[in-house]
């Protein structure tokens, strides 16, 4: 069935929703970008028809597939989504094993064991930020990267046998067969402005929401919420909808950069804020958006007396530390604060006179905590 008209609805909404013809910007920029878009677009169109016709084969794997994905670039939570599905699964009684691209790790291209289910056996250089970081908060669940998921899903099953496999941002890699493709969105702008790469956010043009099984709506308490978050439930009336919101989380306390991490929850008794409230943390970040990361300390009490951010994926050096500690001292913290995706490239840092504090989000789903995996569950055993 052809998605012709609701490509052609989603456009009319968007530009209504947001201010997307470019008269409020640089017109020559405007006009390039849309330029390179239309060249995307183009792309990006002929992949996907080439998969749905068939001219391009999908492999299957002899487990189920979950794939977790968005159809923007930046932070809809898909890891944390990763770690919440596999935690649940395991509950479950299920044994899931996680299978991600490592981008910017060493194994992308050659692929590798990031975690056998028996603990972390891989350095954050080779395995990427978040495959290390899953590693970390699911020490019993495999986790395997390389760029060629099917090759990945593969190892998983050869090597760990579990009973099913989870595929984080994996709803552009169209190559492997997903039984499920659980798709967020940022609920705060789920479409951005409605643009393709590089004019906007999108990686896919709004139909792409049609491929998916479920639609899960991140941020949805936060009062900025859009508009756009409700005409979606209207454009994909079968698909089921949830809206989950992200929870900050004190990781842990590592002072020595060694020690294990130790979740709790800022409403738990072990962890209800206290140790942050009051502190002054110099916080030290190398993601690509910052906003979040702050966000979560003003959650959890703390104020920030300063802040250093590097690129995307940074590795700390020695250097750098040092560098980042005088820096502190010098804004009046009494603590360093990192993010629990920089903690790994952190961790082999020696012992400073300063605590190093790590926070980090979960996924909850508070109106109904549990009709989403329920849901999933039932998808997974029928």
């Amino acid at each position: 069935m052809s998605h012709s008209w609701r490509q052609t609805l989603a456009r009319m909404v968007t530009d209504v929703l947001y201010d997307t013809d470019g008269r409020n910007g640089p017109g020559g920029l405007s006009r390039l970008l849309g330029l390179a878009a239309a060249g995307y677009a183009v792309a990006v169109n002929r992949r996907n028809r080439a998969f749905d016709s068939g001219r391009r084969s999908i492999l299957r794997l002899t487990r189920p597939v979950i794939s977790v994905g968005n159809i923007t670039v930046g932070g809809t939570g898909k890891t944390p989504m990763a770690v919440y599905l596999a935690e649940r699964l395991a509950a479950a009684g299920i044994r899931p094993a996680i299978v991600s691209r490592g981008y910017a790790g060493g194994w992308e291209t050659r692929g590798g064991v990031v975690s056998d289910g028996n603990g972390w056996i891989a350095d954050p250089t080779d395995s990427g930020d978040e495959p290390a970081m899953m590693a970390r908060r699911l020490p019993t669940v495999p986790v395997i990267v390389g760029q060629d998921r099917v090759s990945g899903g593969r190892l998983a099953i050869d090597r760990f046998d579990p009973d099913v496999v989870l595929l984080d941002d994996g709803f552009q890699h169209r190559r492997l067969h997903r039984d499920l493709d659980i798709l967020l969105l940022d609920a705060r702008r789920p479409v951005g402005n409605g643009r393709l790469l590089p004019r906007g956010p999108l990686r896919e043009p709004v139909h792409a929401l049609g491929r998916a099984h479920a639609i899960v709506l991140t941020h949805a308490d936060e009062p900025q919420t859009h508009p756009s978050a409700d005409w979606t439930r209207w454009l994909q009336p079968s698909t089921p909808m949830f809206r989950a919101v992200h929870r900050p989380v004190l990781v842990g306390v590592n002072p020595a950069h060694t020690a294990a991490l130790h979740p709790q929850a800022p409403d738990s008794p072990q962890g209800r804020c206290k140790p942050m409230a009051g502190a002054n943390g110099f916080l030290v970040t190398g993601v690509a958006d910052n906003r979040a990361v702050q966000l979560t300390l003003a959650a959890l009490g703390g104020r920030i007396a300063g802040h250093r951010s590097f690129p995307d994926h940074h590795t700390f050096s020695r250097a750098d530390m040092a560098s980042v500690m005088a820096e502190a001292r010098r804004s009046g913290a009494d603590r360093l604060v990192t993010t629990e995706k920089d903690w790994p490239r952190l961790c082999r840092m020696p012992r400073r006179a300063m605590d190093l504090w790590v926070v980090g989000v979960r996924i909850a789903f508070p109106d109904n905590p549990d009709g989403f995996i329920d849901w999933l569950l039932g998808r997974i055993r029928s």
